[in-house]
């Protein structure tokens, strides 16, 4: 009787020591889980930085273009303008011959 008592005894000590094995690598598993996440949201955090800094970069960049932009299509519509007008003396001179 006492050896079976023992037996059930040792069982369950068995038992509750896989338990708190498995309970300390769960927890070892958040821990890690944990770390990378904070890993991440700092890799997350150098991204952002970095492609704040490259905008910022090419902002200057896309103003110089649109400035060369806006001066093209003022020569353009300048052009045209001309290009009108001599229409129109051309038409003028057609319709008094």
């Amino acid at each position: 009787m006492t050896d079976r008592k023992a037996e059930v005894t040792e069982r369950r000590i068995r038992a509750t020591d896989r338990r708190a094995k498995a309970t300390d690598k769960g927890a070892e598993v958040t821990e890690r889980v944990q770390g990378t996440d904070r890993k991440a949201k700092t890799t997350e955090r150098r991204v952002s930085a970095t492609e704040r800094s490259i905008r910022a970069k090419e902002e200057p960049k896309r103003r110089k273009e649109s400035r060369v932009t806006d001066r093209k299509a003022e020569v353009t519509e300048r052009r045209v303008r001309a290009t009108e007008g001599r229409v129109r003396a051309t038409e003028r001179v057609q319709g008094d011959g």
